[in-house]
Formats: C-alpha cells, structure tokens, sequence
C-alpha cells in the first residue's frame, strides 16, 4: 500500500492497477487504502469459503503474488524499471 501510494506521487512510475486507479482518482490517497483494505477483505472471505487444504495453498499462492506486485513497485520507484524489464534482460 505505501508504495503503490509512492507510484502516484513520483512523476517517472504509473500505477497499473485499474481499480487502484479508479480509487485514486476518486478519493485521493485515501482511495489507495480504501483498495487495499478490500483486496484484504475479499481475500480473507474467499479464504474463509474455501476447504482447508486448498485454504492455504490459495493464500500462500496470493501472498507470493502480491510480494511480487510489491517487489515490483518497490524497484520501479527506487531505480525507474519494472521487474518485467530487469528478468527479460
């Protein structure tokens, strides 16, 4: 959630997340926590559906790809390129 806030406030990094945005533009800031908050909620209720096994192998799986997205942002605000650029090089 904090870097993707430091996505909208550096000039050389976009958010790519189109409900990001779409909270962004509508709320500000405060739209970039309100989206956080509710991928957190319907991950944690999907979770809550799901049987037990496949329960931790869906958050486990989700939790990689989000440290990824997160990995990703991180990179991108601190030296300009986007993980994608750096492993296709």
């Amino acid at each position: 959630m904090v870097a993707t806030m430091f996505l909208f406030a550096v000039p050389y990094a976009t958010e790519l997340n189109p409900i990001t945005n779409l909270f962004f533009g509508s709320f500000g800031f405060l739209g970039v926590i309100l989206a956080a908050l509710c991928y957190a909620a319907i991950i944690v209720l999907m979770g809550g559906y799901l049987p037990d096994p496949i329960d931790i192998r869906f958050v486990a799986a989700l939790a990689v790809i989000y440290g990824v997205f997160v990995i990703n942002n991180v990179l991108l605000l601190v030296s300009g390129t986007s993980l994608i650029s750096i492993v296709a090089a």
